[in-house]
């Protein structure tokens, strides 16, 4: 038995760390031979009493290993 593929989850502060974390996990899968097939990222603001008190960016890739009929 062997991985296929993974999902992973991150949070980011800015825009900005969240594209570039992106790129380095591309760059990261052709030299640990996995491939990202979707990445994403999405913005979230933590309210209280109708102000925003924190945000991020919850960044998630999904990582290929290899293919089901690979052996």
């Amino acid at each position: 038995m062997f991985k296929l593929t993974t999902v992973e989850t991150y949070r980011a502060e800015t825009k900005e760390e969240a594209e570039q974390f992106i790129r380095e996990e591309r760059e990261k899968g052709v030299q640990n031979g996995y491939d990202v097939s979707q990445a994403a990222y999405k913005h979230y603001d933590k309210k209280a009493k109708n102000e925003v008190v924190d945000s991020c960016e919850v960044v998630s890739i999904t990582k290929v290993f290899a293919d089901k009929w690979d052996a």
